[in-house]
């Protein structure tokens, strides 16, 4: 008995991998990569300066400069 795996939809393939029509799943273009890279370093960016703030604030409360 051949167990065949269900056609996954082109949205749900991942990069790479073959389709049920045969043809490769594109793979993601290098400047979304880019545009993905820059966004989490900015939500990184603005955690590191929420927690610095945060430091700052906790520090004039307890009289110590920071």
């Amino acid at each position: 008995m051949i167990l065949r795996a269900p056609d996954v939809p082109a949205e749900a393939a991942p990069p790479g991998s073959v389709l049920a029509n045969g043809q490769r799943q594109r793979t993601i273009h290098l400047q979304g990569r880019r545009v993905h890279a820059a966004v989490e370093l900015l939500i990184i960016g603005l955690s590191i300066d929420r927690i610095s703030g945060f430091a700052a604030w906790v520090g004039n409360v307890l009289g110590v400069n920071i």
